[in-house]
């Protein structure tokens, strides 16, 4: 759906155990991908690989601008659980936003933006209003006022930003914890899929406590837009 809006070209992973590699049921994947490809009119070509899933999903994506993954097995609470998990090092390491696709999906025609004024969330600025832009959807921009971190005018630097690229959104502030005012507002604004930055720099407290990109991984239930 994505690679038809964009008019662009969907290169296909498939990764399997080293030994399968060239088998016929690795065939018949990339032959069906294929198909898929062909009925719906997008240019796409499927790679068979082997090896660790992260690494290889984050080399190839160095080639693309987007990567879409399927979100299984989202970053778990507990913390060597989290440190061992596949979605929590893909994050860390890819050099492309990454769209979590979870067991539900959506047509993607309303977006919200969680925004806090940091450089991750500025990217996901940036993204979501190109995709508000390019796509006629609906945006949603909400800021989680804090007293201590988030000043009153952070949303008034998106809403000039979106005004700057011709683009109107709807601006919402919550408070209280960060990750639950997320999926409440996506729920209130019926938004099907949600835009935020990744893992802060300054990753180590994150990394012990999970961070609120974990905790919506974990709970939204719908597509959720990672950007670097």
């Amino acid at each position: 759906m994505i690679a038809q809006r964009e008019t662009s070209r969907l290169h296909g992973l498939h990764i399997v155990p080293e030994e399968t590699q060239d088998s016929e049921a690795a065939r018949q994947v990339q032959e069906e991908f294929a198909n898929r490809c062909q009925q719906l009119g997008v240019p796409g070509h499927l790679l068979i690989k082997s090896g660790d899933i992260a690494r290889q999903i984050s080399t190839q994506a160095r080639l693309t601008d987007l990567v879409v993954t399927t979100l299984s097995y989202p970053p778990p609470q507990q913390l060597l659980a989290r440190l061992d998990s596949g979605i929590y090092e893909l994050i860390q390491r890819c050099p492309r936003p990454i769209l979590a696709v979870p067991q539900v999906t959506t047509q993607l025609n309303h977006a919200l933006l969680a925004y806090d004024g940091s450089p991750k969330a500025d990217e996901a600025l940036f993204i979501a209003t190109y995709l508000a832009a390019r796509w006629k959807i609906a945006l949603t921009v909400m800021t989680v006022f804090d007293h201590r971190r988030i000043a009153p005018e952070t949303l008034l630097r998106a809403q000039i930003y979106l005004e700057e690229h011709g683009v109107q959104g709807e601006l919402v502030t919550r408070e209280g914890d960060i990750p639950s005012a997320i999926l409440r507002t996506a729920e209130e604004h019926q938004a099907d899929f949600i835009v935020m930055g990744g893992y802060s720099l300054n990753s180590v407290m994150k990394v012990i406590s999970g961070s609120s990109v974990d905790q919506v991984l974990r709970e939204a239930y719908k597509p959720v837009l990672i950007c670097r």
